[in-house]
């Protein structure tokens, strides 16, 4: 038996502002610090907050997703630094349509009320898809980043609903 198996992970572009911002929370840190030990104990609370929004800042910075798929059923993680949290778990079966994010194909999804997960980090180099699932009569808006065997995968599997 033959196992269809497609691991992929896309990982969040460092992006130069963010960068850039906390580099300048960690220098107002370590001023503060100083000025705290120094001068005024009185500064402790802007130095609390100075390094809170610098450990903000760098956590958000490391963030990738991972989309997995295992004989029809598509599992998509979202891991920060070292914490893992699963967005979702969705069965070919379930899937109505999936398109180019932009599509025009899809406006007549975009009128219904349905749940989204953003699954994408915004990088240059993939094209971000939308995947519409039916689950207990719900729809469930799932935009990705697919590499090209994982779309290859969903075209052997289901290609009347996919609209590249």
């Amino acid at each position: 038996m033959h196992d269809l198996y497609v691991e992929q992970i896309v990982k969040a572009r460092k992006d130069n502002r963010t960068g850039g911002l906390q580099k300048a929370c960690m220098v107002l840190t370590v001023f503060l610090a100083a000025v705290t030990l120094l001068l005024d104990v009185r500064c402790i609370v802007l130095l609390v907050i100075a390094a809170i929004a610098t450990w903000y800042l760098g956590n958000n910075q490391n963030v990738e997703y991972e989309y997995l798929f295992v004989n029809g059923q598509l599992d998509i993680d979202v891991v920060k630094t070292r914490k893992r949290k699963k967005l979702g778990s969705f069965q070919m079966e379930e899937l109505e349509c999936m398109a180019c994010k932009d599509s025009v194909r899809l406006d007549g999804y975009k009128r219904q009320s349905m749940k989204q997960i953003h699954a994408m980090t915004g990088s240059t180099g993939f094209q971000p898809y939308a995947l519409i699932f039916k689950q207990n009569q719900n729809l469930v808006e799932v935009i990705i980043e697919p590499e090209e065997e994982l779309l290859k995968i969903f075209q052997t599997l289901t290609p009347n609903k996919i609209l590249r």
